[in-house]
């Protein structure tokens, strides 16, 4: 099956790969467990929903969404990517691959877009959730619904850089349970970039590897315009974008010096 692979053009080795990502997920049922856990917290608004919080209730039920969504995404985001990259190395699907078919870039270009397709999924299923709740309880409020989806999105893109970073801490890991360690320790590290202080100019520096988490805030979107929001949420992309570039270029070339 090698050589009618190696013949088909490269998108369509990745979108084998990304079949096989999903599948391998899908196959670990972290999926079921995580969307389980996600949603627990939203449908805890029915009994939470008659205290008083001092906030309106429409953010009450936005921000446990949010928060559901990022706890639950991030989670997710790292044991799935360690999983389904570690198990290749151990079935040895890895080596079989970018030894006769694909590239190193082609092989984690498709475990990325995956991947990316389960969280894109999971985000769905917990924005379902949100907007019924909101469509309940706020009615016709449309701007809760705008500032629920934006945060949506931000959260989303900030999974998108976890999966990607990684995909690059599992590259070079010979260990599962060191990479899933590592990456969910990044992540925290990422979470509190923002508050090194303007007086540590090296450590900024040298922080400048992890992406600033905070900018994924859906916190920001309060307040904002329809116009300004839509410009933060490309701003955000952009940013997304570029460290996500960054980690899986790098991934690859680790990947290709690797031993399988």
């Amino acid at each position: 099956m090698s050589a009618p692979l190696r013949r088909c053009p490269a998108l369509v080795r990745v979108r084998l790969v990304a079949l096989m990502a999903v599948r391998e997920a899908l196959h670990l049922r972290l999926v079921p467990l995580f969307a389980a856990l996600a949603l627990a917290p939203v449908a805890a608004v029915f009994w939470l929903r008659g205290f008083n919080f001092g906030t309106a209730e429409w953010k009450f039920i936005v921000d446990f969404g949010h928060g559901a969504l990022g706890a639950g995404g991030l989670l997710l985001a790292v044991l799935a990517t360690v999983q389904t990259v570690s198990g290749d190395g151990e079935h040895r699907t890895a080596q079989m691959l970018l030894s006769r078919a694909l590239t190193p870039a082609e092989f984690l270009a498709g475990k990325l877009t995956g991947l990316l397709a389960l969280l894109t999924w999971f985000a769905a299923a917990v924005a379902l959730v949100l907007v019924a709740l909101l469509r309940w309880r706020a009615g016709d409020a449309s701007d809760a619904l705008a500032v629920a989806l934006a945060g949506i999105g931000l959260i989303w893109l900030k999974l998108t850089v976890t999966v990607a970073l990684t995909l690059l801490i599992a590259s070079y890991a010979r260990s599962a349970l060191f990479a899933a360690g590592a990456a969910l320790l990044l992540v925290m590290l990422a979470h509190l970039r923002h508050l090194v202080g303007p007086g540590a100019d090296w450590t900024r520096a040298w922080l400048l590897v992890l992406p600033d988490f905070q900018l994924f805030d859906p916190e920001r979107l309060v307040g904002l315009a329809g116009r300004a929001r839509a410009l933060l949420l490309l701003g955000s992309a952009a940013y997304a974008a570029a460290y996500v570039t960054l980690y899986t270029a790098l991934a690859a070339w680790l990947f290709k010096r690797r031993e399988h």
